[in-house]
C-alpha cells in the first residue's frame, strides 16, 4: 500500500525510510535555537488546564526565523473538549506550524502534583503523533507532546540532512517493539482505555533519551527527547532549506 502526500511516496511495509524529494544547495542549512523558558512555562500551564478539564489541547508556537535570531510567540491553543483527541476542525485552525504541540491529560485517579520524589505518570507518543510529524514535514518540523511531568520533542532534522524521509510504518513497528519490552510492560496500566506508565523521572529519561532515541536516530533519523518542565530548556532545529522552499 502507498500514499502520495506533498510529492512524497510512502510505502507501508517494514522499511523504515524513503528518499526525500528535495533539491538542496551543497551544504545542508539548519538553524538551532534554545526554547525560551517562558514558552516552557506556558506549555506547562496549558497542560495543567488540560488535566484540570480532562480535555486534550493542541496548538502552535509561532516563530519568526531571522538571520541571527528566532522570535517566539506565545502558544495558541484549541480543544474539542474531548480527553482523547482534538478534532480536525479545530486542529486546522492552528496546524501546520513549524512548532506544533498537543497535550496528554493527566490520569483522573491521582491529582497532578509538583513533587516527583515518589514517581511520575507518563504516556508515550501515539502512532498518529509520529505520523503527523513525518507527513507534516516541512511545514511541521518540531512536534511537542506535553505530558504530566515533562514533554517530548520529536523532529526529523537528521533524516532531512540525510535526504531521507522516515516511514510511518517504521515508526509504528519500533513503538510496538518498545512497548513489548519487559521493563516497559511492568510500568503500564490503563485508565478509561488510555495508556499510562508508572515510573520515575530518571528511569523514563533513560528509556526515552538513551534507548528509544538512539534507535530512532540511527535507523530513521528521527529524534525523540523527553525533558522535565524544570530542566534547562532544550535547543530545537529548523531545516532552513525547506522553509525557504515552502514560502
Amino acid at each position: 500500500m502507498h500514499v502520495i502526500y506533498k510529492n512524497y511516496i510512502f510505502i507501508y511495509n517494514y522499511r523504515t525510510v524513503a528518499i526525500m524529494n528535495t533539491v538542496r544547495p551543497q551544504m545542508f542549512q539548519k538553524k538551532c535555537t534554545k526554547i525560551p523558558r517562558p514558552i516552557i512555562r506556558d506549555l506547562k500551564k496549558i497542560h495543567e488546564l488540560s488535566s484540570k478539564k480532562s480535555w486534550e489541547y493542541a496548538g502552535a508556537v509561532k516563530c519568526k526565523i531571522g538571520p541571527t535570531s528566532v522570535k517566539f510567540e506565545k502558544p495558541s491553543f484549541v480543544t474539542s473538549r474531548d480527553r482523547r483527541r482534538v478534532n480536525l476542525e479545530e486542529i486546522n485552525t492552528v496546524w501546520p506550524s513549524l512548532i506544533a504541540y498537543h497535550t496528554h491529560p493527566h490520569i483522573l485517579a491521582v491529582p497532578l502534583k509538583n513533587s516527583v520524589n515518589k514517581g511520575i505518570f507518563a504516556t508515550l507518543p501515539s502512532n498518529a503523533d509520529f505520523e503527523v510529524c513525518i507527513l507534516g514535514f516541512p511545514q511541521m518540523q518540531n512536534n511537542i507532546i506535553c505530558d504530566s511531568y515533562g514533554y517530548y520533542i520529536i523532529d526529523m532534522i537528521d533524516a532531512a540532512e540525510r535526504n531521507k524521509s522516515p516511514l510511518p510504518a517504521g515508526a509504528k513497528r519500533t513503538m510496538i517493539d518498545f512497548r513489548q519490552r519487559p521493563e516497559i510492560q511492568k510500568c503500564v496500566f490503563s485508565e478509561s482505555g488510555l495508556e499510562y506508565y508508572k515510573t520515575t523521572l530518571k528511569e523514563w529519561k533513560r528509556f526515552i533519551n538513551k534507548e528509544l532515541n538512539a534507535y530512532f536516530r540511527k535507523v530513521m533519523g528521527i529524534t525523540i527527547r523527553y525533558y522535565s518542565y524544570d530542566d534547562e530548556p532544550p535547543y530545537i532545529c529548523f531545516d532552513i532549506d525547506q522553509i525557504i522552499n515552502t514560502k
